[in-house]
Parts: C-alpha cells; sequence; structure tokens
C-alpha cells in the first residue's frame, strides 16, 4: 500500500502583517486599516490546478481548510475572529486559531484517509 500523502492546500495570502495592522488598530494611530483584505481568487485557483498537476499518478490526498479561513462568499477575509487573531504575520495561522480548527481537520483528514 505504501505512505499515505496528505498536502494541505495552500491558504489565503496577506498582503501585509496582521499584527503589526491590528496594533496600529488597535492604537487608532493615523491611517489604520481594518485589517481585512480580498484574498487572491486567481492565484489559488492556478495554485490548485498546479498542485493537481503534479499530484498526477500519485497517491496524494488533499485536505482544503480555506473554508475555515475565509468564507468562500465573503469578498474580504477577517485577520481577526471572535478576539482570536488568524494570522502570525502574512502567511502562517496563530497557534490559537490553528487549536480552533482541530475537530474540523481531524475530520478532514480521516476522510482524506479513507479516499
Amino acid at each position: 500500500m505504501g505512505i499515505q500523502v496528505i498536502v494541505f492546500r495552500a491558504l489565503p495570502w496577506v498582503p501585509f502583517d496582521v499584527p503589526s495592522c491590528l496594533s496600529r488598530r488597535a492604537a487608532r494611530l493615523p491611517l489604520a486599516g481594518d485589517c481585512r483584505f480580498a484574498p487572491d481568487r486567481g492565484f489559488m485557483s492556478r495554485a490548485r490546478r498546479a498542485q493537481n498537476l503534479a499530484a498526477q499518478g500519485l497517491a496524494v490526498r488533499f485536505v482544503d481548510m480555506n473554508d475555515q479561513v475565509c468564507e468562500a462568499a465573503a469578498a474580504r477575509c477577517e485577520t481577526e475572529r471572535g478576539g482570536v487573531v488568524l494570522y502570525t504575520d502574512d502567511n502562517h495561522l496563530s497557534r490559537s486559531f490553528s487549536r480552533s480548527l482541530g475537530l474540523v481537520l481531524g475530520e478532514r483528514l480521516e476522510a482524506a484517509l479513507r479516499r
């Protein structure tokens, strides 16, 4: 049977440093933004196709957590939810947010392993 390989789909990249943005917003500094961002859906689609192409003929399964990070219908993605900061920088999830995804991730990993 061999080794089972699961690849996580890439998450939306944030075009700024999230903690810095949240700090500026909390301090009410001039020009502080709302710290939401528009995901580059075109890039994400191209990356998904590239991953699928690279995995052709291999026993690779994918797990996608993007819907947990950024709602599919949302024009802009949050960087903070319920007092929890989602990112530690521009592309890494925070420990606290990652832990909050544990149950969903476990379900998706189990489903991927059953395929």
